[in-house]
């Protein structure tokens, strides 16, 4: 908006000038009736950022007079980036080796200016938020980490978009039940591999020959054992037979077939097979 003095009573009109971040090259904007004093300069929805600068002169049909002062006014428009939506918990979790609680968030990212984001929590309540979170831009997705022993109930989470500019509005509201989470299982590791397989050659009652196996087992916690048979010492190996946990010592009933037989065992569990045993050989005469 610009007033200015009326200092003449001949005049047919007013015409005002505007000049951008400039104190020169000033061009006529608007022109405006006999004995105005004020007139509203419209800018439009996406004006310049900067110093306008205005000047009127008072018109007739002998022509203009001098340029009045020079008026200015600094227009800073502001770029604040758009608001985050749809956020949503995507899981709570706790960790089997730490045992911290964790809260996964997800939401859409509706701004291309934004140079991060402020993620606010607030505990069992609906206000008083904190700002907990500062993910960076571009980010859609983030996990907080609650620590071991978090205050049980209802989280609420909201997140908004930054730069320079300022701060977008908020997010809508999500929130996550932190409470007695189960942890997941700890990943079992295959038992240890066992050894000093031995093989020795007997006979059973009916005069076949078969392979006596002994082994040292060196695992709590496997399931039970594979046997593995080989007609060559350097590999071929294919598992002929499965004993229970703790079982050390079993006989293979081979025949009356008159060769050499190479054996392996392993232990396993839910977590996989060990490693081979020594190879250990039996000949059959």
């Amino acid at each position: 908006n610009l007033s200015w003095t009326d200092a003449s009573n001949n005049e047919s009109g007013f015409k005002v000038l505007q000049s951008v971040n400039s104190t020169s090259s000033f061009q006529q904007v608007q022109t405006v009736g006999t004995n105005a004093s004020t007139t509203a300069i419209d800018l439009g929805a996406n004006p310049i950022s900067g110093t306008y600068y205005y000047q009127v002169i008072a018109t007739n049909t002998d022509g203009d007079s001098q340029p009045s002062n020079t008026a200015n006014a600094t227009i800073q428009i502001s770029n604040v980036p758009a608001a985050p939506s749809d956020l949503a918990v995507t899981n709570v979790t706790k960790g089997a080796t730490s045992g911290n609680y964790y809260v996964y968030l997800s939401w859409k990212d509706n701004s291309n200016n934004e140079t991060g984001f402020e993620l606010y929590q607030s505990i069992n309540s609906t206000s008083n938020y904190q700002r907990v979170k500062t993910p960076g831009a571009d980010g859609t997705s983030y996990g907080i980490n609650l620590g071991a022993n978090p205050t049980q109930g209802t989280y609420y989470y909201k997140i908004a978009a930054v730069n320079a500019d300022g701060k977008s509005a908020d997010s809508n509201v999500a929130t996550a039940e932190v409470g007695t989470v189960t942890p997941p299982p700890p990943t079992q590791q295959p038992p240890a591999v066992p050894s000093g397989l031995t093989a020795m050659v007997g006979k059973d009652t009916t005069g076949n020959s078969v392979v006596i196996l002994t082994w040292q087992d060196n695992s709590s916690d496997e399931q039970g054992f594979n046997l593995y048979l080989s007609n060559s010492a350097t590999g071929g190996f294919s598992k002929v037979a499965t004993f229970g946990p703790g079982q050390t010592i079993v006989v293979h009933n081979v025949g009356s077939a008159a060769t050499t037989f190479y054996y392996q065992v392993k232990s396993f569990n839910a977590g996989g097979e060990s490693g081979a045993s020594n190879t250990s050989s039996a000949t059959v005469n």
